[in-house]
């Protein structure tokens, strides 16, 4: 049955902001990782690289998103008639890990906009390799399943350390569009800094035809790599629309 409540966003609570919820890296990322296996999201997906990631699917260039819906808003979005836009996952774990026990809950609401980003589970750091991997098995999971459901899909890229290079851009198709979040976890410049690491390492490894950026977009990061690849970058749903007023 289709319960579009379990998926809306709830009312704020004392530490529930992305920001607080990024102290608890290490618990979050156990959360996304102990919905209980649901491998069956795996079925008829190939599984590659070392720790048996679904391959997505190479399926025609989906467009380039004309804006990014989180998921916890799509439902209002729809009750409000916008459709339009890619629903995306760039929010605190706890508001999408149901997705991994009720995708077919979720499915009528992700098909009725234009596609999806895959989901953006947390990843620990330093690296815990079985966690983090569970947690790049699902999102790419989740993402093929939409994409069985015809619904079009671009990948999230998340990554930890470098100990997390061996899986974490596995099961992309080379050359294709990828989406990646600065929201949150670029405020310090040694975050950056891993952030720049990884981003590189992915451009590397996925050769991606567009990387759309979620959040902040700091020179000392993306600067150097303009003549890598295109970029198209979104302003955060705070920040669109406290512009907006």
């Amino acid at each position: 049955m289709f319960q579009p409540s379990l998926f809306e966003a709830k009312p704020a609570t004392k530490g529930s902001s992305k920001q607080n919820a990024s102290k608890g890296m290490r618990k979050r990322s156990r959360i996304a990782a102990g919905s209980g296996m649901h491998s069956e999201l795996a079925d008829n997906a190939r599984l590659v690289g070392p720790m048996g990631i679904p391959q997505m699917m190479e399926c025609p260039a989906p467009d380039i998103p004309s804006r990014l819906v989180p998921f916890d808003r799509a439902a209002a979005e729809l009750r409000n008639g916008r459709s339009h836009g890619y629903v995306h996952f760039f929010i605190k774990d706890s508001l999408f890990n149901g997705i991994v026990d009720n995708l077919a809950s979720a499915i009528p609401i992700l098909s009725s906009f234009d596609g999806i980003l895959t989901p953006d589970f947390s990843l620990e750091r330093p690296s815990v390799n079985c966690l983090n991997a569970c947690s790049v098995f699902y999102s790419r999971a989740v993402g093929f399943q939409c994409q069985r459901h015809n619904i079009p899909v671009i990948p999230t890229v998340r990554w930890s350390d470098e100990a997390s290079f061996s899986y974490c851009f596995d099961g992309l198709v080379h050359g294709g569009i990828v989406a990646v979040g600065t929201y949150g976890v670029c405020k310090s410049h040694k975050q950056q800094d891993f952030f720049l690491t990884g981003l590189t390492k992915m451009i590397e490894t996925v050769s991606p035809s567009t990387v759309l950026v979620y959040g902040a977009r700091p020179g000392r990061i993306f600067e150097g790599l303009q003549d890598r690849t295109k970029f198209v970058y979104y302003p955060d749903w705070t920040t669109e629309h406290r512009a907006k007023g």
